[in-house]
């Protein structure tokens, strides 16, 4: 997937695979990284710690019903701490970081952080929504 996106131009992206082939970067194990830069795949990993996450103690459950979904999403950006929110910032730092590639993965982890804590994730779902449903 990583050459593909290679292919069509990309310039700067990451296709991953978290512990146990999840589908985004996972805390609880260690994610396979491909990093696309240009015309380069470079393969690496990344741990929890990278983004300044310390491993969690146990595996958050699989996603559950949209609403379930959307209410667990809710308490995190309302400021619930556990595995959920550290899997938030974790795959939000992932994404920072392929935008900002001068930062490291824990400045990212930080500024994916304050993003919830600041109430500024809230205002951008906020608008997200009101714009796809309005």
């Amino acid at each position: 997937i990583a050459k593909a996106l290679s292919g069509l131009g990309v310039t700067r992206g990451f296709v991953v695979c978290g512990y146990g082939g999840c589908d985004e970067v996972t805390t609880v194990g260690p994610t396979d990284v491909f990093a696309v830069q240009g015309a380069e795949v470079i393969p690496s990993e990344w741990s929890s710690e990278h983004f300044g996450i310390a491993a969690p103690r146990q595996e958050i459950p699989a996603g559950q019903t949209p609403i379930e979904n959307a209410k667990l999403l809710r308490n995190i950006l309302a400021g619930e701490v556990g595995a959920a929110r550290d899997i938030v910032i974790v795959n939000a730092a992932a994404a920072l970081l392929s935008a900002e590639p001068d930062l490291t993965p824990a400045q990212c982890g930080d500024l994916a952080a304050e993003a919830i804590d600041s109430g500024a994730a809230t205002k951008v779902l906020d608008r997200f929504i009101e714009l796809s449903n309005g």
